[in-house]
């Protein structure tokens, strides 16, 4: 169980994974600075090693012991990799602003963890 719908259903109808990516892309597209942040990415190796995997993805598809499910993947949860991904490299350009997104994923963690633990009475484990 790692997702926070299972436990709270209302979440899972308010789709809240769509709404919050919304408003980041926002949020990048409206500051002129994250804008610049995602430029200067573009141009270091990490990046370009990405953009060859996501090509070598795509590329590869027809290749496939099963192509369905290979596009599957990649409407279901590749994007979501993807997104993630470029909202890191626009938000995220100093260390602290690392430190500081590390510090985020362990607490959202913990937190998720104190959930499921608590549920776990509930049969919902």
């Amino acid at each position: 169980m790692s997702q926070i719908q299972v436990l709270f259903p209302i979440l899972g109808k308010l789709q809240t994974q769509k709404i919050v990516i919304a408003i980041a892309i926002f949020g990048i597209i409206s500051q002129p600075r994250l804008v610049e942040n995602m430029r200067n990415a573009m141009n270091t190796p990490t990046v370009g090693v990405f953009m060859f995997m996501v090509v070598w993805l795509l590329v590869s598809i027809p290749f496939g012991v099963y192509p369905g499910q290979s596009i599957l993947f990649i409407t279901q949860s590749y994007w979501k990799i993807l997104v993630m991904f470029l909202l890191i490299i626009s938000y995220v350009s100093t260390m602290e602003e690392v430190s500081k997104l590390i510090w985020v994923y362990i607490s959202a963690v913990a937190l998720l963890a104190m959930v499921t633990i608590q549920s776990a009475g509930y049969g919902r484990m």
